[in-house]
């Protein structure tokens, strides 16, 4: 979804996408917006959990799209892992 869809389907409140406390939820999932200084924050929190070991590409990817909303997530990934170094 572009940042113009999410604010449509925001204001259809059909259920799909809502607003809680400033954040914007897309199927349950958190938006992170096409915010590339967002994105990174949102890799490198899930890239550095104390509790788990480096899942690999693919397995980081599955773990950031159970809570998270953005297009394009796994080239997205990919892209920031490369650009800085994970």
């Amino acid at each position: 979804m572009r940042e113009q869809e999410v604010q449509k389907e925001l204001k259809k409140d059909n259920g799909q996408v809502w607003k809680d406390n400033r954040i914007v939820y897309v199927k349950e999932r958190i938006y992170v917006s096409n915010n590339r200084k967002i994105q990174e924050q949102v890799l490198q929190e899930n890239h550095d959990s104390v509790d788990i070991e480096h899942l690999g590409q693919q397995r980081m990817s599955d773990l950031i799209k159970r809570n998270y909303w953005y297009m394009k997530k796994v080239r997205k990934v990919h892209l920031l892992e490369t650009s800085n170094g994970l």
